[in-house]
């Protein structure tokens, strides 16, 4: 095969990617979709193996697939589908986080033979749970509408009797609707994009490239993959809890084999079922395995299906890593979170200079929503801050970083769009954890609620078990949540469902930092002054934690390691 048209194959099939996701962003009705880029998309092949992927969220890496593969299970096989079908669905057992993650896909046709498929996967802001935007729950069911494998464009008609159960099934009708529609457009593109590749090679030549890209991703990675000593490494941690019994921990262990096969990632020994609604389905924690490998051996390259290859994932039938129906899955993310920062912290025991301290977990779910008494509607403000990434060796951790390329809404967009005033947006001072390398550093972000009637929904984990630090470093500050800081009638609510709130109540939302990474006592003079001067490490922990003393007469230069 010759190597320069694999790469424009390659390329081509990317940049359909980045057009379908371009489709989404300017077609979508939702803040959540366009502005936050909530979504991911695909081009697979006729057997639902990853082709390209644009970027987007790491938590659906690689697992797309699984929607299309199970959909072909539910409605009787791969030739059950047709020219210019649309089939949803938000299975969380099988193939995504929760109800809210809805996957639209189409197949692709090439003269009347099934050559792949286009698919996209969204957050809906309001899948129709029991408290608006998904709340603390023991069981799937107030989570939302579940929508398993539904055909709703048939041969390129919309079935209007399907539109209208789900527009019915939501409080944000225009939202979703708009998604879908948005989702299904750029399936269109992305298969004509698709269908014009073929066209232009031919689908004999075509198969051979996208067999050839295949073998190119397994073979990076097992290269990559054989520079790491082989072994077992092991690491544990813990959750604060479940998110309805608030006072148990949750175990996650994780242990990471390295041998001739590539890499086996064992949950053994973690949690079984929870109580709570943080349950992980199979394929989503094993999607939390692949973004750890990928980061590993292979960060510099989009992903396709043969760089998961070398990836074994074993997982006890009993496991929270091995959700069953009907137990709720909405805040799911939160043990992969775990799952990925294990995997770097057990293999820094091996390959340091490869993986980072962990980070402040991604886990910073807030929701305020009101309904609007003079234009009759429901409002919802979906939030998920930045907070401060793992330091690592030869550089420290990133501040107010999200995951992916979702973005933080900006504060003139949020204060048009609700009944709310962002009055304070700064990082947290010392909260990167100390280290050789500084973990980064989380955010505070303060809403005043304007309006009335107004409620709160929050999930902030790592608020009693703090992003830990790796080879010696600390750890770094922690997620929280407070209604009216520092006043009388102060609330602290990391965890919370529908909590009220009145017109000056301020919401106050507090990201915790990124773990150090290597012993504090060792960072360098002119990063612990550089640091002190520009705010993000105070005199005190200057002292404390990296041994320097400051001029007093100055004040601005640190002098001496005590």
């Amino acid at each position: 095969m010759n190597p320069a048209t694999v790469e424009v194959v390659r390329h081509a099939l990317l940049r359909a990617c980045d057009e379908m996701k371009l489709i989404i962003r300017r077609t979508s009705p939702s803040p959540l979709t366009y502005e936050m880029q909530d979504f991911s998309v695909a081009l697979m092949n006729e057997n639902a193996d990853l082709l390209g992927q644009s970027a987007g969220l790491p938590h659906f890496l690689g697992n797309l697939g699984t929607s299309v593969r199970t959909t072909a299970e539910d409605i009787g096989g791969f030739d059950r589908f047709e020219e210019g079908d649309v089939y949803i669905t938000n299975d969380p057992y099988r193939t995504t986080l929760h109800l809210a993650d809805v996957t639209a896909f189409s197949p692709i046709f090439f003269q009347q033979t099934l050559v792949g498929f286009a698919v996209t996967r969204a957050h809906w802001i309001d899948i129709g749970s029991a408290k608006t935007v998904g709340g603390l729950f023991s069981e799937v069911f107030p989570e939302g509408t579940f929508y398993k494998s539904v055909r709703v464009y048939e041969r390129g008609k919309p079935n209007e009797s399907i539109l209208r159960i789900i527009g019915g099934n939501s409080r944000l009708p225009w939202a979703i609707l708009g998604d879908l529609r948005a989702q299904a457009a750029a399936c269109k593109i992305g298969g004509e994009r698709y269908n014009k590749i073929i066209g232009k090679y031919g689908l004999t030549t075509f198969r051979e490239a996208v067999q050839a890209i295949f073998e190119h991703g397994e073979r990076t990675a097992r290269e990559e993959a054989k520079k790491i000593p082989k072994g077992t490494y092991e690491g544990t941690a813990y959750m604060d809890n479940d998110a309805i019994d608030l006072e148990k921990s949750i175990k996650i262990k994780v242990a990471v084999t390295v041998d001739d096969e590539g890499l086996l990632v064992d949950v053994d020994g973690s949690s079984g079922p929870v109580g709570g609604n943080c349950n992980c389905g199979l394929e989503q924690a094993r999607t939390g395995a692949r973004t750890a490998l990928m980061s590993l051996v292979a960060p510099t390259y989009f992903a396709n299906e043969g760089f998961f290859k070398p990836l074994r994932f074993k997982v006890p039938e009993s496991s929270i890593f091995n959700a069953k129906w009907p137990s709720g899955t909405m805040f799911s993310w939160m043990p992969v979170e775990y799952l990925i920062d294990l995997i770097h912290t057990s293999l820094s025991q091996a390959i340091p200079d490869r993986v980072a301290a962990a980070t402040y977990g991604c886990a910073s779910i807030c929701h305020i929503h009101g309904y609007d008494e003079m234009e009759r509607k429901y409002w919802v403000l979906s939030d998920t801050q930045g907070g401060g990434w793992g330091g690592m060796m030869g550089k420290d951790g990133e501040s107010a970083m999200k995951y992916g390329d979702v973005t933080n809404p900006p504060c003139e967009f949020v204060e048009k769009k609700y009944n709310v005033m962002v009055e304070r947006y700064e990082l947290v001072q010392d909260s990167g954890g100390p280290g050789k390398w500084r973990g980064g550093l989380g955010v505070i972000r303060d809403y005043r609620i304007l309006g009335q009637n107004a409620k709160l929904h929050a999930v902030f984990e790592r608020h009693k078990n703090r992003p830990w630090g790796i080879r010696g470093g600390s750890s770094g500050g922690m997620n929280d949540v407070y209604v009216n800081f520092g006043g009388p009638n102060q609330v602290e609510c990391p965890k919370v469902t529908a909590l009220p709130l009145e017109r000056g109540d301020v919401v106050r939302l507090m990201t915790g930092g990124g773990g150090g990474f290597g012993n504090p006592k060792e960072r360098d003079h002119e990063m612990v002054k550089w640091d002190v001067v520009n705010g993000y490490v105070s005199r005190e922990s200057a002292e404390k934690d990296y041994g320097f003393k400051l001029n007093e007469s100055t004040r601005k230069e640190i002098l001496v390691r005590t």
